[in-house]
């Protein structure tokens, strides 16, 4: 057996900072329920045919927060390691000042993979009691790496830690194992905690069971766009699109600004690739989708003027791809202007009796 000093292969291997991902997630995403998972699963569990890309160009995605790293010590093993704890929200009506900080990084023990078991340093209250003290102060004005508030779930349910959030998660997924709309909600905290490989693992699977879930579609197309994988990004553009005028899980402001924003992704692409990726989706695509006849209706004939580096030009197109729930938009608000006739009328002319 080779040897590295006094220490064996297997006991240097068995030092090293595991994947951080919890055991829980991978029984969910595999087919085969019995197979025994272990305490900490490497990346090579994960399922999603894009995660390997991800892993690959890590770097190249963006942070959906800025790095905020803390020394903490795992309670559960009492070792140390340096987390990046990511945004942290400081909850002003909690007694415990500790516990009522929380934070969005998705992080667990380097060593023995157990999560939400800390000791925090001294310095990790200094960031949040000052941002507080700037709250009361007259410029109001937060950190970046902190803020005053409450971070709740969809269903208003509130977690100290994103490893705690995503146990509540599991829990309902594993309960409802077919509901995409969850498996959304799991790779939003993954995406929020900066653990792009987790989110796009739990997005491929929201779109697996379910292939109409509109804001999947979006978050992959994003996330693929910065991997420079535009033909799949495209493509998960351009299911956003074809799924939208059907998906009631957000408001009509909220479904307008994802698809103005894939929209001009999309648009970005087709540059990119100099035509050769279609800008919008083809005749046949809409009509694969059943979609021809919608989109036909919604069509009007407007000058719409496309401006790359500004969202709101994509409003009209956007307004579009939304179907009937575009007359859900207020009117002082809607882009998309149909010329209204007016109905012709036959005038009456009376008649004149003769004398």
């Amino acid at each position: 057996m080779l040897l590295y000093g006094r220490n064996t292969i297997a006991e240097r291997m068995a030092e090293l900072p595991v994947s951080q991902i919890n055991p829980k997630l991978i029984k969910l995403l595999i087919e085969d329920k019995t197979k025994e998972i272990p305490d900490s699963p490497t990346k090579s569990c994960l399922t999603g045919k894009y995660v390997n890309t991800i892993i690959k160009n890590n770097e190249k995605v963006d942070r959906f927060h800025q790095e905020n790293s803390f020394m903490l010590t795992c309670k559960s093993c009492g070792r140390k390691g340096k987390y990046d704890v990511g945004h942290m929200v400081v909850n002003t009506d909690g007694n415990d000042s500790v516990q009522s900080i929380q934070t969005t990084g998705y992080f667990r023990c380097k060593h023995c993979n157990d999560a939400g078991n800390w000791e925090m340093p001294n310095d990790f209250m200094i960031l949040p009691l000052a941002t507080v003290l700037k709250q009361i102060g007259s410029d109001g004005q937060n950190d970046n790496r902190c803020s005053v508030g409450k971070f709740e779930l969809f269903d208003g349910s509130w977690h100290l830690y994103s490893s705690d959030a995503e146990n509540h998660l599991l829990t309902k997924i594993n309960e409802n194992p077919l509901d995409g709309y969850l498996w959304n909600r799991l790779g939003n905290l993954y995406h929020q905690g900066n653990r792009p490989e987790l989110a796009v693992n739990a997005f491929e699977q929201s779109v697996a069971i379910d292939p109409n879930q509109t804001e999947s579609h979006y978050t992959l197309g994003n996330l693929l766009s910065q991997m420079e994988d535009f033909e799949n990004a495209a493509y998960h553009y351009k299911r956003m699109l074809l799924t939208a005028s059907d998906y009631r899980a957000v408001t009509t402001e909220t479904l307008r600004q994802i698809l103005a924003v894939g929209l001009q992704g999309l648009y970005i692409i087709s540059q990119i690739s100099g035509g050769d990726i279609p800008f919008l989706p083809t005749r046949d695509e809409l009509i694969e989708a059943g979609k021809l006849k919608e989109f036909e209706s919604n069509v009007v004939d407007m000058e719409i003027e496309i401006v790359p580096n500004q969202t709101e030009s994509f409003y009209p197109s956007a307004e579009i791809y939304m179907g009937a729930r575009q007359k859900e938009l207020p009117a002082s608000i809607r882009t998309l202007k149909k010329p209204k006739y007016k109905k012709k009328t036959k005038k009456r002319h009376k008649r004149t009796k003769r004398k």
